[in-house]
């Protein structure tokens, strides 16, 4: 693993994914489940009725909105993608979870493959089809079947991180070749990349277009609004619609922003 790759703590404090070598013991305790664990009925079941009592969501479509909604390992194994030219293994069977009032994950080092020096299109196609077709997606029908919400709604929440995260990635970092890799990953994800790799769409399911406003406050900061409320504001600890929520009418949202 890259030694900039493994100082930057970017993974654990935002995205709350860390990695191991299994040939250098056993996974640690609090790991006990595995990514196949929120794919089989009974189990994610449990699991997600467990985390939405911890959260107290009243219902299992504000438990299962909000659990896709932080989410976090898609953005992980993309940052390492885009910035690190490092792929993430994220097959299921390979990841360990721990699910409190947050998602968190273990990932294995081995299966990772660094970028090709030629050849960096056909290991990007394959990292996306194994990140969205084979875990994002058939994660995203099990949240679903459990909760009645259209497979949509979750799409949406990745759709809007990833125009968030990519942008201030860019406008983060000085080097110009890390800069160009950014630009190039955004574009394809929202814009180029066939449904395929997705799963079974006629269309990319990244590709929305997201209206902005400007900041009430901050003239030169654009406020991107969401396409599905996530229904925070259902949570009796929250009690209220973010700010970019499409619920808000525009004189409550900008009441909420100026209280920021």
């Amino acid at each position: 693993m890259p030694q900039p790759f493994i100082e930057d703590d970017l993974f654990e404090q935002k995205f709350r994914v860390e990695f191991s070598d299994p040939s250098q013991g056993k996974v640690r305790s609090p790991y006990t489940l595995t990514g196949s664990d929120l794919f089989a009925a009974d189990q994610r079941d449990q699991i997600l009725d467990r985390f939405k009592d911890l959260i107290e969501a009243p219902s299992r479509d504000v438990a299962a909105s909000l659990f896709a909604k932080w989410y976090t390992l898609p953005m992980a194994a993309l940052y390492a993608m885009s910035r690190y030219q490092y792929g993430i293994d994220v097959s299921p069977e390979r990841l360990r979870v721990r699910v409190d009032k947050w998602p968190y994950f273990l990932v294995e080092e081995t299966g990772a493959s660094v970028c090709p020096q030629e050849g960096r299109e056909q290991w990007r196609a394959d990292l996306l089809r194994q990140l969205f077709s084979r875990h994002v997606d058939p994660l995203y029908r099990s949240l679903a079947e459990y909760s009645g919400l259209s497979i949509h709604a979750f799409w949406a929440h990745t759709a809007y991180v990833i125009g968030y995260w990519y942008p201030l990635w860019i406008s983060q970092t000085e080097s110009q070749p890390v800069q160009q890799s950014l630009r190039m990953d955004y574009r394809f994800l929202t814009q180029e990349a066939p449904a395929e790799l997705f799963g079974p769409y006629d269309k990319n399911p990244l590709s929305t277009r997201f209206r902005t406003i400007e900041h009430p406050a901050e003239p030169d900061n654009q406020v991107r609004i969401r396409k599905q409320c996530c229904f925070i504001y259902k949570l009796p600890s929250v009690g209220r619609c973010c700010y970019t929520c499409p619920r808000l009418t525009e004189e409550e949202r900008v009441e909420r922003l100026q209280t920021l």
